[in-house]
C-alpha cells in the first residue's frame, strides 16, 4: 500500500489506485479463484475510499470486505485475507459514535466488528508469516491492549520494535509500540 502513496502526488496516487483495481478486477475475472487478487481487490476498493467522505469510504468499506470474505472462503490460511479482515475489523471498532449514526442515517446496517474478531485474523496471519511485516505484529498488540491483555500486548509490541522497516507506515506503528511498552 506504502508504494501506491509513498512521495507522490494525490493525482499519482489516485491513478495507481485505479490501475490496482483494473488490474485486480481483471485478474478476479481470469482467476476468480486467485484468494491474493481476490483480497487485493479489496485492499485497493478500500485505498480508492480513502480520500472520499464519510458515506463513500463507509460503503467502499462494505465492498471490499466481501471480497475480504471471498478470500478466506477461498483459502482461511491465506495471510492476505487474513490481515486485510483483522485490519478491516480493527478499523470498523475505531468508528465513534457519530460514524456510526452517519452511517445508520445512509446505510441499512452500518459496519460491526470487535476487537476480538480482529485479534481472530491478525493471529492467523501472523501463524502464516510471524516475521512479514511490523504492522501485523503492532496490531495483535493493540487489539491485546484494547481487550485488556497487557501482558500479551506487550510480549507482540516487542515483536512489532524488532523490525528495521523504515517505511512510514512501520515508524507509526513502532511510534505506537513504544508507548504500549511504556504502559
Amino acid at each position: 500500500q506504502l508504494a501506491i502513496s509513498a512521495g507522490v502526488s494525490k493525482a499519482e496516487k489516485q491513478k495507481r489506485i485505479q490501475e490496482g483495481l483494473e488490474i485486480t478486477k481483471f485478474g478476479k475475472e481470469k482467476f476468480p479463484m486467485d484468494c491474493e487478487i481476490v483480497a487485493w481487490n479489496g485492499v485497493f476498493m478500500i485505498l480508492e475510499g480513502e480520500d472520499e467522505g464519510p458515506n463513500e469510504r463507509i460503503k467502499k468499506a462494505i465492498e471490499a470486505k466481501a471480497m475480504f470474505d471471498e478470500a478466506y472462503k477461498l483459502d482461511s490460511g491465506n495471510f492476505t485475507a487474513n490481515q486485510s479482515l483483522g485490519k478491516w475489523c480493527f478499523e470498523m471498532c475505531c468508528i465513534n459514535k457519530l460514524g456510526r449514526k452517519f452511517a445508520k442515517a445512509f446505510l441499512t446496517a452500518p459496519p460491526e466488528s470487535s476487537y476480538e474478531e480482529a485479534l481472530k485474523y491478525f493471529l492467523v496471519a501472523y501463524q502464516v508469516h510471524p516475521d512479514y511485516f511490523a504492522e501485523n505484529c503492532g496490531h495483535i498488540a493493540l487489539c491485546y491492549k484494547k481487550i485488556g491483555d497487557m501482558p500479551k500486548a506487550k510480549q507482540f509490541a516487542q515483536e512489532a520494535l524488532k523490525f528495521s522497516d523504515t517505511d512510514e507506515a512501520t515508524l507509526q506503528i513502532q511510534e505506537k509500540m513504544r508507548k504500549i511498552m511504556k504502559d
